[in-house]
């Protein structure tokens, strides 16, 4: 010690590590960097391996625990006689650096080719947190971030498993520093089984509820079984939110809303596959169905009966937004008359179309119409079920049948539009 002194607030050491290869010099093992080894983890002698910090794998040295943990998981595979093979690790660092968290996943270190894809950066001003991600060909392969990050097993889950990142993620990304909805990667039953709970031992969330199903009900039984918490244990939090999950109660009147949602679907699905009404064989039949679209009065009552329908069903929204509406009723009451809506307006389509779908824009104002009302249905069905199938699967499933039914929901009302246009123009 030189007893030297500087004047600074922070003083950061980049040590690193550098393994230690004398022995394999000495016994004529071949070494680099490390000590070179194949994707079995064996090293240029028979029977001799090498794991951990001093291995080199691909002209690569895995400072890091869980790497090491996945070479010794292969090595010991290979000597038992199974097939394994190791292709390499996600560096993936998480500690904390004068009380603020840092995350580092993927190639974004200055060896790195940073070059290999886009780079998206968030960051707030007011609290420091700084966030970027590298995607390539809509993929996150790296991610950087500095201060708390609740999603950072959830990238971490993303960029092991290749996982499409779409473009209103990053469009979401650049506005809020998330990839997904606030709270949906809060709870860890709606993780994917890939996504890693415990990173000191490698345990992700998929082995947890396997061990929980073999009767683990407990962090020290889970600890036991599968060395989860053992280490640091940070990850204790996960494993008590983990256990204390269980399956929703029903939602208000699910029977109700269940029929409702079969009448529906059923109702959307004929809409698409039921062949068309005939028209009438003769004029001298005691009832003309067929004037409801032969006539020009019957087609504007029945098409404008469609168009109240679909604009009363839309008042579902501003019922979530508004206080003044949330105050008339429950949001159970007007989620089914909601669904009810959707079956007159299949009802109503019948009388308007004869079941013919039309050509041009009648048949992508129909199938656009007809798909966003089968959604709709699904929606309602999976809702009216969530209490049977419980756990992250149905909070996945219900989120994103809603999703998909409200992003359908945009090209009916430019089709419909153009389709009145169209009418009383020509």
């Amino acid at each position: 010690m030189s007893g030297r002194e500087l004047a600074c607030d922070t003083v950061i050491v980049s040590t690193g590590i550098r393994p230690n290869v004398q022995l394999a010099k000495d016994a004529r093992i071949a070494w680099g960097d490390g000590i070179r080894v194949d994707d079995n983890m064996r090293t240029s002698v028979a029977d001799v391996y090498a794991v951990g910090e001093c291995a080199e794998h691909r002209g690569r040295v895995y400072g890091l625990v869980a790497p090491g943990l996945e070479q010794a998981s292969v090595a010991v595979s290979h000597l038992l006689g199974d097939a394994g093979s190791y292709q390499g690790s996600l560096a993936s660092t998480r500690l904390k650096v004068a009380g603020s968290h840092v995350l580092s996943m993927g190639p974004m270190g200055a060896r790195d080719e940073l070059h290999r894809g886009d780079r998206h950066v968030w960051r707030d001003p007011e609290t420091g947190r700084y966030r970027v991600l590298l995607v390539r060909r809509h993929r996150l392969e790296g991610v950087v971030a500095i201060g708390q990050w609740d999603d950072a097993a959830r990238v971490q889950s993303a960029i092991t498993d290749k996982a499409l990142i779409w473009p209103w993620q990053l469009w979401r990304f650049a506005r809020t520093g998330n990839l997904w909805p606030d709270g949906e990667a809060q709870d860890v039953n709606a993780w994917p089984a890939s996504a890693l709970v415990c990173q000191c031992k490698s345990v992700n969330r998929g082995a947890l509820s396997d061990a929980m199903t073999g009767g683990a009900c407990s962090v020290q039984a889970l600890r036991e079984c599968t060395g989860a918490s053992s280490v640091c244990g940070s990850c204790k939090p996960l494993l008590e939110q983990l256990l204390g999950s269980k399956s929703p109660d029903p939602v208000p009147w699910h029977k109700t809303l269940f029929v409702t949602a079969m009448l529906s679907l059923l109702a959307a699905l004929a809409m698409l596959f039921a062949p068309v009404i005939p028209y009438a064989q003769t004029v001298q039949a005691t009832w003309q169905w067929d004037l409801l679209w032969r006539d020009g009065l019957l087609k504007q009552i029945s098409g404008f009966t469609v168009l109240g329908l679909f604009a009363l069903g839309l008042l579902l929204s501003p019922r979530k937004r508004l206080k003044r509406l949330q105050a008339l009723g429950r949001f159970d009451g007007w989620r089914l008359a909601h669904i009810a809506l959707g079956l007159l307006v299949i009802v109503a389509l019948v009388a308007h179309t004869g079941l013919r779908l039309g050509d041009g824009l009648n048949a992508i104002l129909m199938i656009s119409f007809t798909v966003m009302l089968l959604l709709g249905a699904l929606s309602s069905g999976v809702i009216s079920l969530e209490h049977r199938v419980g756990g992250a699967l149905a909070s996945r499933l219900r989120r994103q049948s809603v999703w998909w039914h409200i992003l359908w929901f945009w090209p009916v009302p430019v089709a419909l539009g153009f389709h009145v246009l169209k009418t009383y123009w020509y």
